[in-house]
């Protein structure tokens, strides 16, 4: 379900309606909750999926110029989320038929001091099995994704929303090691920063006890 935010050309490997929900409480009053919900069956044309996803940051103290405590202020950033996927290229040459596309349409809205800025914009996921199409990398797939590749300014704002890219590699290891397990590499890249470097791992050490390990946030250049 979380491929509605991170690649929504993901939601062609769900088979069946899922629901996800989390409330994170972070500090200071600052809490994280998503909600979302893939329908796979959703009128027979495509993948479907929604879902709501909030920042909200409360208790900021406020001072005036004298330095004397004015109250408090919070601030929220709330985006509505619709995202459908399909796998049409397999009409076209029958070993894309695992290779899908997807689509993310975004609503995104935010509150900070008593002003609110509203704007929409659209993500484009592209999700691969490598493995259907040249059987000698079989179990890699590869996955992009560019976030706001349609995108206006948030109303009150004058900057853009900024265009993120991702491109990730993942290969499962499940035949090389014998148990569940899986490696990914990623290369993310925003608007006016340099490209950072992502790499994961995933094993089952029972199973439905997963082990997981990962670094974000190297500089590439």
């Amino acid at each position: 379900i979380y491929s509605i935010l991170s690649n929504p050309a993901g939601l062609n490997r769900i088979e069946k309606n899922e629901v996800t929900l989390m409330h994170n409480v972070i500090f200071t009053g600052t809490m994280f909750d998503f909600f979302g919900a893939s329908l796979p069956g959703l009128l027979n044309a495509g993948r479907w999926g929604a879902g709501v996803i909030q920042l909200y940051s409360g208790s900021i103290p406020v001072r005036d110029a004298s330095n004397n405590s004015a109250g408090e202020l919070g601030s929220s950033q709330i985006a509505w989320l619709l995202s459908w996927a399909a796998e049409p290229f397999g009409k076209i040459y029958n070993r894309l038929d695992e290779t899908g596309v997807g689509l993310t349409f975004k609503l995104l809205q935010e509150s900070i001091v008593g002003r609110d800025y509203s704007a929409i914009s659209i993500d484009l996921g592209i999700l691969s099995d490598v493995g259907a199409i040249y059987r000698k990398l079989n179990g890699a797939s590869l996955g992009i994704n560019v976030k706001n590749v349609i995108s206006g300014r948030l109303k009150g704002e004058e900057n853009r929303i900024p265009v993120d890219f991702d491109c990730g590699v993942s290969y499962d290891l499940g035949e090389v090691i014998g148990r569940q397990a899986l490696a990914a590499v990623d290369i993310s890249a925003s608007s006016g920063h340099k490209p950072r470097l992502k790499i994961g791992a995933e094993m089952y050490a029972h199973d439905w006890v997963p082990v997981r390990l990962g670094m974000n946030g190297r500089d590439i250049c």
